[in-house]
């Protein structure tokens, strides 16, 4: 929910482009790199579903080529998403789709993150794309009951361990939404009383 939010506030800053980028990011449980790489051409939408895929977005320069496949996909579920990237890719002149989705540099990115989360308010949350990555990974393995093979497999880590660390993070933040505002009071007087013995974040 928050990448979409940050989406659309991007979309509000007149940057069609970095939206889709930031709607692909957690669906495709791409890198930044991977994201700022990838040309216009490596998504191929389908005619009609293949296996609840709507289309595939061809990772260029993959930064697990070394360790699986030459050549990765990931496989495009959404058809929203899709039709949006197909809409925004329109107006692109064709012979520039060999070149990066995204025109600019990190950091470009990263200015434009910074102001779309300014717009919502949300500076506070320390929000960094890269964050998109995991999350995106937790929202599939809780939304779709996937087995974390499974997404593993989707988001290309090469073990497990590493995937297992933003699944227990998400699952401890659910946890904490569920607290009521009684309870609340009561943990944030007891961090209180231990601030100056135990480091607090």
């Amino acid at each position: 929910e928050l990448a979409f939010a940050i989406a659309v506030a991007m979309l509000a800053l007149r940057s069609s482009i970095g939206c889709l980028c930031t709607l692909l990011m957690p669906h495709c449980l791409l890198r930044p790199e991977e994201r700022l790489a990838t040309p216009w051409s490596y998504v191929v939408g389908f005619s009609e579903g293949v296996n609840g895929a709507v289309g595939v977005f061809h990772i260029f320069k993959a930064k697990t080529r070394g360790y699986f496949a030459a050549k990765q996909s990931v496989p495009l579920e959404d058809r929203h998403i899709l039709r949006f990237f197909l809409a925004v890719r329109k107006a692109v002149p064709q012979h520039l789709w060999d070149f990066s989705i995204w025109p600019g540099s990190q950091a470009d990115f990263l200015k434009l993150w910074d102001s779309a989360v300014a717009a919502l308010g949300l500076q506070g949350l320390k929000l960094v794309p890269s964050g998109l990555r995991g999350g995106g990974a937790c929202w599939r393995h809780m939304a779709y009951a996937q087995n974390v093979p499974r997404t593993r497999r989707r988001g290309r880590w090469t073990s497990e361990k590493t995937l297992e660390i933003y699944l227990q993070m998400a699952y401890s933040f659910l946890a904490l939404g569920q607290i009521g505002p009684n309870a609340r009071m009561r943990i944030r007087r007891l961090s209180d009383l231990t601030r100056g013995i135990l480091p607090h974040q």
